[in-house]
C-alpha cells in the first residue's frame, strides 16, 4: 500500500490528499533481503501519474489503497478488494467518498505486475494497471462450507454474501444493528474458523478478531445456523430496501454531481437535472415546499465522522395517499432523487403508465439520494415518470412522507460546474479574459482549483466569475456539432457591498441575453433556446459595474441539446 502527496497537498477537510497504489516486492531468503518488482494496481490515469485537476467535477479520483486479500485456493486466484477513494478539490467542503474495487491475479502467475485483472462491468476485462473497474460489496472475505457462500465483512458492521467470486455477485451489504463487531476506532478484521487454522474456510462457526493500530481489540464467535428474521428491512443499510447507492458504497453516499471522468456507468451519466421547483414539474393537490438544515456525513469507521458539511435541503414533501408528481422528458434514462428519512413511507413508481416498483424511503436522513433509476429507453420520444405517495410505510418509520427533491434524464447536456478542470477546452469549456476588444486565455491555478490572470485579478471558477478594472471574466462554450441549445442559468453577487457587476450571454459577436445588471439580493436567470452550428462559441462575460469591489458573481450555466 503505498501512499504519496497529491499535487493538492494538504486538505482542509481529513488532513492530507493522498494518491495511492499497490506495488510488489519478493523476498527468497524469507525476508532477508528484497527485490522490488514495481506497481500492480493502479488506478484509471496510466499516462499521467498525478491527474487530479484534470479530473471533471469537485472530485478527484485517489486511487486505490487499503487492500484486504483473499486466497481462493480451490479455484487458483489471488483477490485484493481496494478502497476507491474520491477527494473533494480545493475549494469544495463536501465529504470523500469510498468504495471498494476488486482485482485478481491467478496464482500461478505468481502476483506478478501485468498478470493482474479489474473487474468491470461483469468481466474481468481490464488491466489493473491503468484499467477501470466497478464497484463491489465485497471485502473482509471467507468462505463457509456450510453456507455454500463467500462472506465479506464491511468496516462498518456490514455484511454481505458471493456465490462465485469469478462472478462477484455479492449481496446488498447488511448492517447488523446493536450488535456490531466493529466501533468507531476498531475496524480493521481477521476472520479464521472454529479451530483458528484456517483464514480462508470454515464451516458453521467463525471468528472475528478487531483491531487497528496499538488500541485494544476484540474477538467475536459467530454461530450460522438456520432461523428466521422477522423484518428484515431494519438489516439493510439505513433500513432502506431499494437499489440506492447505499448497497455499493462504503459510507452510504448521496449522489452528487455527475463525475465525467469515473468508470462507473451512473456516476459517469450525462444528465439535464431539474428540481422539484421547476414548472416542468406536474404536482396534484397535497404537496409544500420544505427547507431544512441538515449535516452532510461522510462515515467510513463505524460511526465515526470524519468529514462533515452543513447543507440547506430543500425538496417537495407529501404524505397524502394518492397525490402524486408527474414530468415529461425526452431521453434514453431517467433519475429520481429522493431524501430517506426517519418519517418516510413509500411511493409507487410508473413509467409511461406503467407500474415499476414501491420505493421504501424510510431510514436515516439522507438527501440526494436515487430512489428510482431507469436506463435504456427509447431516444426521441417523450416518456413521463409518476411518482404516487403510496400512504403505507415501514413498521419502524414514523409517518408516510416521500420528499422529492429532482428528476434527471439522460441529455447532451453541459453544466458549468460538472466539467470545471484544468483542461482547456474540456468538456467544451474555456476559461479567458476579455478585453473589449481581444479574448485572451487564462492560466490554471492549481493550488486554489481556478482560472486566473497573472496577478489573479480576473478569476473563474466552478461556478463563479470575477471581472476585474481592465477585463471581463469569460466562461466560453464551444459547440461540438450543430444544433438548438437550451441555455439556463442564474446569475447572483453572493457579497454585499459592491456596485454590483453587468452580465451578457454572446452568441460569437452578439448578444443574446443582457447586458443584465446583478446586484447583492437582485440576480437574474436566463432560460432560452439558440440554434448554433459547429463550432460556435457562446460566451457568459461577467463585467464591473462600476467598481471592481466585491464584484464575484455566482454563475453555472447549463448548455443542453434539444435538437441536433
Amino acid at each position: 500500500h503505498c501512499e504519496y502527496s497529491s499535487v493538492y497537498g494538504g486538505s482542509d477537510l481529513v488532513g492530507t490528499k493522498l494518491n495511492r497504489q499497490f506495488h510488489m516486492a519478493n523476498s527468497t531468503d524469507k525476508g532477508l533481503t528484497w527485490n522490488y518488482e514495481g506497481p500492480i494496481i493502479t488506478r484509471d490515469a496510466p499516462g499521467n501519474p498525478r491527474p487530479e485537476p484534470e479530473y471533471s467535477g469537485s472530485l478527484w479520483d485517489g486511487g486505490e489503497g487499503d487492500f484486504l486479500l483473499y486466497a481462493d485456493e480451490e479455484h487458483g486466484y489471488i483477490y485484493i478488494y481496494s478502497g476507491h477513494n474520491l477527494w473533494p478539490k480545493p475549494g469544495h467542503k463536501g465529504p470523500r467518498f469510498w468504495a471498494n474495487h476488486v482485482s485478481r491475479c491467478a496464482i500461478s502467475d505468481k502476483l506478478a505486475p501485468g498478470k493482474w485483472r479489474k473487474f468491470y462491468h461483469g468481466s474481468w476485462s481490464e488491466p489493473a494497471l491503468g484499467g477501470k473497474a466497478s464497484y463491489v460489496n465485497g471485502g473482509y472475505t471467507i468462505y463457509s462450507s456450510y453456507l455454500k457462500k463467500y462472506l465479506a465483512f464491511q468496516g462498518d458492521g456490514g455484511l454481505s454474501f458471493c456465490s462465485d467470486l469469478a462472478k462477484q455477485d455479492w449481496s446488498p451489504i447488511f448492517r447488523i444493528p446493536d450488535g456490531r463487531w466493529v466501533r468507531d476506532d476498531i475496524w480493521a478484521c481477521s476472520l479464521t474458523d472454529a479451530n483458528k487454522t484456517d483464514v480462508s474456510r470454515f464451516d458453521k462457526t467463525l471468528y472475528v478478531y478487531t483491531y487497528w493500530h496499538a488500541k485494544p481489540g476484540a474477538v467475536y464467535r459467530i454461530d450460522f445456523d438456520k432461523g428466521e428474521t422477522p423484518n428484515t428491512l431494519g438489516y439493510i443499510v439505513n433500513g432502506v430496501a431499494t437499489p440506492l447507492y447505499a448497497t455499493t458504497m462504503i459510507p452510504t453516499r448521496p449522489y452528487g454531481e455527475p463525475l465525467y471522468d469515473n468508470a462507473d456507468p451512473i456516476d459517469s451519466r450525462r444528465v439535464r437535472k431539474v428540481s422539484y421547483e421547476s414548472p416542468e414539474m406536474s404536482y396534484s393537490d397535497g404537496w409544500s415546499s420544505q427547507t431544512s438544515p441538515v449535516k452532510i456525513r461522510t462515515i467510513v469507521t463505524g460511526a465515526a465522522i470524519i468529514s462533515e458539511a452543513d447543507a440547506t435541503v430543500k425538496a417537495k414533501l407529501s404524505g397524502t395517499t394518492n397525490s402524486h408528481v408527474a414530468f415529461v422528458f425526452k431521453g434514453s434514462g431517467i433519475y429520481w432523487r429522493a431524501a430517506t428519512g426517519p418519517d418516510c413511507g413509500k411511493a409507487d413508481v410508473y413509467l409511461d403508465g406503467v407500474f415499476q416498483q414501491t420505493v421504501d424511503l424510510y431510514g436515516d436522513f439522507t438527501p440526494y439520494q436515487f430512489g428510482f433509476i431507469k436506463t435504456g429507453l427509447k431516444e426521441g420520444v417523450a416518456h413521463t415518470i409518476k411518482i404516487v405517495v403510496k400512504g403505507a410505510k415501514n413498521p419502524r418509520s414514523t409517518g408516510t412522507v416521500v420528499r422529492h427533491m429532482a428528476f434527471e434524464y439522460s441529455a447532451e447536456s453541459y453544466q458549468a460546474s460538472d466539467g470545471f478542470c484544468s483542461v482547456m477546452g474540456k468538456n467544451q469549456w474555456q476559461y479567458q479574459a476579455w478585453d473589449g476588444t481581444a479574448f485572451g486565455n487564462l492560466a490554471f491555478n492549481t493550488e486554489k482549483n481556478l482560472w486566473t490572470t497573472n496577478k489573479g485579478s480576473v478569476v473563474v471558477g466552478p461556478n463563479y466569475q470575477t471581472p476585474d478594472d481592465a477585463s471581463d471574466a469569460v466562461r466560453k462554450w464551444v459547440a461540438p456539432h450543430g444544433g438548438t441549445v437550451r441555455l439556463e442559468g442564474l446569475v447572483a453577487q453572493n457579497d454585499a457591498g459592491g456596485d454590483g457587476v453587468k452580465v451578457q450571454i454572446l452568441h460569437k459577436t452578439a448578444a443574446v441575453w443582457g447586458p443584465s445588471l446583478v446586484t447583492h439580493g437582485k440576480p437574474a436567470s436566463h432560460d432560452f433556446t439558440l440554434d448554433v452550428a459547429a463550432g460556435d462559441a457562446v460566451i457568459f462575460c461577467v463585467n464591473k459595474h462600476g467598481t471592481s469591489i466585491n464584484d464575484s458573481a455566482t454563475w453555472d450555466p447549463v448548455v443542453t441539446f434539444v435538437r441536433k
